[in-house]
């Protein structure tokens, strides 16, 4: 909006006699009438074009928020209020480690307690031998079951070979060829006789073993990265059903390698533990932080972090970054992330 008056004589106001540089004459007081005049006018304006008290009522005129319930309220100028109840309450304030129990407690701002049991990251499986099955397990932790020898039995196999296996045991008296043939295979008196015998069935049975065993060594789920330091979010390659829905505990297992001059030392070694919830479908671009626990020599400026963000398909994937770009190639990360499923 424009000025609706100049003041007289350049903005130096009127001047007495015998000054002549502002004479009282039709022209200056006509200046002055013309802006009274467009002055009283804005006032009208203004006064019909207010709003009301009534379209002033509704509107909002303070805020508060209450960090034991987490709830929101916003208060209007006629004393209604609108409330906003978040999960603030819901927010971990602490962690707690039992020695003795193996036990993670996590507070939260409620008041009630989450408990996650480490031991379960940590006791080694046990699988106990029967009559027939033996476990072992390997240097790098792999797990192998073998059949004992001798061990099967007539109750191990399917009754319709049994019956084979109990009229060929009666021809075998007349016919050692034959008896051998079913046993072992390879005499060429029967057609099909190298996959249908005891030793191919005993061999089948093995296999089924040794996939028992693989099925039970992958309760937990392991990737391992060799990452450069960037502060960018990148993909680690694991995605959608990489996981099953529900909660994990995750720790993960960070080495830095920096050259000789930059810190202190060349290698930084640190251990990550915490909570993460996964559903294999997200939608696109929401992201979830992981909220990491931390223990290591690591320094402030080399922290390792995860999260979960949906691609464009809507699948789930992980993601890592640390909060410092260094542009030296040398430095790198070797990085062990482990999930165990808890509910």
């Amino acid at each position: 909006m424009n000025k609706a008056y100049n003041r007289i004589n350049n903005g130096n106001g009127w001047e007495n006699y015998p000054s002549d540089k502002t004479p009282l004459n039709k022209y200056n007081l006509d200046k002055g009438d013309v802006a009274l005049d467009e002055i009283d006018n804005r006032v009208i304006v203004l006064d019909s074009t207010k709003a009301t008290k009534i379209e002033v009522s509704p509107l909002f005129k303070d805020v508060s928020y209450d960090d034991q319930t987490g709830i929101i309220t916003f208060t209007r100028k006629n004393g209604a209020t609108v409330t906003i109840d978040t999960p603030m309450e819901k927010i971990q304030t602490g962690i707690y480690y039992d020695p003795v129990t193996e036990m993670l407690t996590l507070p939260l701002i409620d008041g009630t307690t989450m408990g996650v049991d480490l031991s379960r990251l940590i006791t080694e499986f046990e699988f106990l031998d029967s009559d027939t099955i033996a476990f072992s397990v390997g240097a790098e932790g792999y797990v192998s079951a073998i059949i004992k020898e001798g061990s099967i039995g007539e109750r191990h196999l399917r009754p319709d070979y049994l019956a084979d296996i109990h009229i060929e045991s009666e021809r075998a008296a007349s016919s050692a060829a034959e008896a051998e043939s079913w046993a072992r295979g390879g005499t060429g008196t029967r057609p099909g006789e190298d996959l249908d015998n005891a030793m191919e069935y005993a061999r089948q049975a093995k296999e089924s073993a040794d996939r028992a065993g693989e099925i039970l060594s992958g309760s937990i789920t392991e990737i391992n990265l060799t990452k450069t330091l960037d502060n960018i979010w990148e993909d680690t390659g694991s995605s959608g059903i990489f996981l099953k829905d529900g909660a994990y505990a995750v720790k993960a297992f960070v080495s830095i390698h920096v050259p000789e001059g930059l810190y202190a030392q060349t290698e930084f070694k640190s251990i990550y533990s915490g909570i993460m919830s996964w559903k294999s479908v997200m939608g696109y671009n929401l992201t979830e932080e992981v909220v990491l626990n931390f223990s290591g020599e690591t320094p402030d400026d080399l922290r390792f972090f995860i999260r979960t963000r949906g691609n464009q398909n809507k699948e789930t994937c992980l993601q890592a970054c640390f909060n410092h770009y260094i542009s030296n190639k040398n430095v790198y990360a070797d990085i062990i992330i482990s999930f165990l499923k808890i509910f």
